[in-house]
C-alpha cells in the first residue's frame, strides 16, 4: 500500500510539468496556421499538443510546486499566453483572407474549394489562404513556432498574467498591422479597379448607349487574373516577411 502511494505522488509529480505545458500549448495550437484550423478533428489537435510538449519539458526548470491554488491559477494563466500566441499567428491568415476579399471585389469570380475552409470565401481569398497554410509548412514556419512557444516562457513566466493594458496596446496594433497589411497586399487589385471604373464611366459619359458592363466584365475578370498571376510571388513573400518576423519577436511590448 505504501509503494502504491509512494507511486502515486510520483507520478503526479513527474506529470505535473507536463500538465503545465500542456495548457500553453494546446491553446496555442487551437489558432496555429494550419494545424488549428476548424476542419482539423479535434482529437488531432489534442494528439498534437501532448506530442509537441514533451520536447519542450526538458527545457523547463522553474515549476511551481503541484497545490490546488496552483492549479486554478495556472490553468487561466498558462491558456492566456497560448491564446496570445496562436491568435498573433491567425491574424496573418486572417490578412490573407482580407487581402483576398479586398481583391475579389474586382472580379467577377465564383467560390472554388469551399469546404477547405469554414468560413466561405471568394476565389482569391481561396487560393491566397491555400497558399499561405502551404508555404508556412513547406518553409518549415512551423518547426519555428516551437522555438517561438520555447522562448515564450522567457518572455511570459509560468504563473504571471500579463499587464492588461500591455496586452490590449499589443492586440490593437496587431489588428492594425493585419488590415494593413491586407490592404498592401491588395493595392494593385484597389488601383485596377479604380482605373476601371474611371474608365467605364468616360466611356459611358461619352456613349450613353453602349452596355459597357459587357464590354467591361470579361476585361477586368482577364486583367484580374492576370496581375494575380504576375504578383502572387510578390505577396506570398511580403507575408512570409512578416509572420517571420512575428515569430522571430511576437511581443514588442510585453516584457
Amino acid at each position: 500500500m505504501k509503494n502504491y502511494v509512494l507511486l502515486t505522488e510520483l507520478t503526479g509529480i513527474s506529470l505535473w510539468p507536463a500538465y503545465i505545458i500542456f495548457l500553453r500549448v494546446g491553446a496555442f495550437i487551437a489558432f496555429m496556421p494550419g494545424i488549428g484550423e476548424q476542419t482539423i478533428p479535434i482529437r488531432f489537435k489534442l494528439l498534437f499538443s501532448i506530442v509537441l510538449s514533451i520536447p519542450i519539458l526538458p527545457f523547463i526548470d522553474s515549476v511551481p510546486p503541484p497545490s490546488l491554488y496552483n492549479v486554478f491559477l495556472l490553468s487561466f494563466t498558462e491558456p492566456v499566453v497560448g491564446l496570445l500566441l496562436g491568435i498573433g499567428l491567425r491574424l496573418f491568415i486572417l490578412a490573407m483572407q482580407i487581402a483576398g476579399s479586398i481583391a475579389a471585389q474586382s472580379t467577377s469570380l465564383a467560390q472554388i474549394s469551399a469546404g477547405a475552409f469554414s468560413d466561405p470565401m471568394p476565389a482569391i481569398g481561396q487560393l491566397l489562404t491555400m497558399a499561405a497554410v502551404t508555404i508556412f509548412f513547406v518553409l518549415d514556419l512551423h518547426v519555428h513556432t516551437f522555438l517561438l512557444i520555447l522562448s515564450s516562457y522567457s518572455l511570459l513566466k509560468i504563473g504571471i498574467f500579463p499587464d492588461p493594458n500591455q496586452v490590449v496596446t499589443w492586440g490593437t496594433n496587431q489588428i492594425a498591422h493585419c488590415f494593413s497589411l491586407a490592404f498592401q497586399l491588395s493595392a494593385p487589385f484597389i488601383l485596377l479597379s479604380l482605373i476601371y471604373n474611371i474608365t467605364l464611366g468616360a466611356i459611358n459619359r461619352a456613349m450613353p448607349q453602349l452596355m459597357v458592363i459587357f464590354v467591361g466584365a470579361p476585361f477586368i475578370t482577364w486583367s484580374t487574373l492576370f496581375i494575380f498571376m504576375l504578383i502572387s510571388t510578390a505577396i506570398t513573400k511580403v507575408w512570409v516577411d512578416n509572420i517571420s518576423q512575428f515569430i522571430i519577436w511576437p511581443f514588442d511590448i510585453i516584457p
